[in-house]
């Protein structure tokens, strides 16, 4: 049998469309983290035709502690978790269900789709080969960090950390990623582009930065008897796909004068533990394409103390270098006038 917890927050609007997608499931758990619009209202009148549903009230505390909330009541052998603005594929709960009795395993990994503007797009780096697996055997699943697109058998999970609001479901999955894991390439989630997300907010940076310095530490103890290849993929898929871009989308807004130094607290972080010179090199871009004079000088004059020399580095590269920021400042540019127009 399987659980879906929902962790709900002023959800009115996508509630009634997350609980159609996960009404195949044998119960769902809805964790209320606060909400002062009509989410419980929905949620109790799609339960009165439904009737598998319990619903949870919480102060405002954070998906993290919402979800721990949500497993605390869980009574079923497996559990999902589905954001309330997601949706799961018609078929994810029946696939997972026919992989649970052919395979005997503590955690199952699907596909995830993008859904932008009502249209379903691929996520190429979430495409794995199907199969029983280890994380050493295939470290990119690491790629699929969030707690999205799974099944977990219950009896082994551990809980989110409630002391960080940044990347928060690392741990949790690197706890789980150690464990039995088959992947399979069906596609089971499906992520809403949905604007004032978590991702799309860079008013807390300075906190998320140090969020994220906390959570590094953490991973990286889990991870010190994996191999090396392991410990790089993670700082890929830290470093360079979470981080360097939260780094670029703050600097190409309005934000703290003294951002670069959580910046380059969280390069002195990192050289503590494997890293890809392509992920430092990465963070440095940013700064130099996105950075104020003042950020670019203080962040080389820091690399130059510790000696820390960019391999290979883009900008170093007269022509090209050059040719990368038009090209790089043009996407930037294309970008904002599409989604100018998306929003209008």
């Amino acid at each position: 049998m399987i659980t879906v917890i929902i962790p709900i927050y002023n959800a009115e609007t996508t509630i009634e469309r997350a609980l159609n997608s996960a009404r195949l499931a044998d119960r769902i758990i809805c964790v209320d983290d606060g909400s002062i619009d009509n989410s419980a209202k929905i949620i109790h009148n799609w339960n009165k035709k439904h009737r598998n549903v319990t619903y949870i009230y919480q102060e405002n505390s954070g998906a993290a502690r919402a979800r721990n909330k949500g497993i605390a009541h869980c009574e079923t052998e497996f559990v999902m978790f589905l954001d309330s603005d997601d949706t799961l594929s018609i078929n994810a709960i029946p696939h997972f269900k026919s992989l649970v009795h052919q395979y005997n395993k503590d955690v199952y990994i699907g596909r995830i789709e993008h859904v932008i503007n009502g249209k379903k797009v691929a996520i190429k780096s979430h495409t794995y080969r199907e199969g029983e697996t280890t994380l050493n055997d295939m470290p990119s699943i690491l790629q699929s960090i969030g707690p999205g697109a799974k099944l977990y058998r219950t009896s082994e999970l551990t809980t989110f950390d409630e002391d960080i609001t940044f990347c928060e479901e690392h741990t949790f999955n690197v706890h789980m990623f150690n464990k039995q894991v088959y992947v399979t390439d069906h596609v089971v989630y499906y992520y809403h582009d949905t604007e004032g997300s978590i991702t799309k907010s860079y008013e807390n940076a300075d906190q998320y930065i140090n969020d994220a310095v906390i959570v590094r530490n953490r991973v990286y103890t889990m991870l010190k008897h994996t191999d090396t290849a392991v410990q790089l993929y993670y700082s890929y898929r830290m470093d360079e796909l979470i981080v360097s871009y939260l780094i670029k989308h703050t600097l190409r807004h309005k934000h703290n004068s003294m951002f670069i130094l959580e910046v380059i607290k969280y390069i002195e972080n990192m050289i503590q533990f494997p890293y890809r010179e392509e992920s430092l090199n990465k963070i440095v871009l940013f700064v130099d394409i996105y950075g104020n004079k003042s950020e670019r000088k203080t962040l080389h004059e820091f690399l130059n103390n510790i000696n820390i020399s960019l391999n290979d580095y883009i900008l170093d590269k007269h022509v090209k270098g050059q040719l990368f920021k038009f090209k790089t400042r043009l996407k930037d540019t294309i970008k904002a006038i599409k989604n100018n127009r998306t929003s209008s």
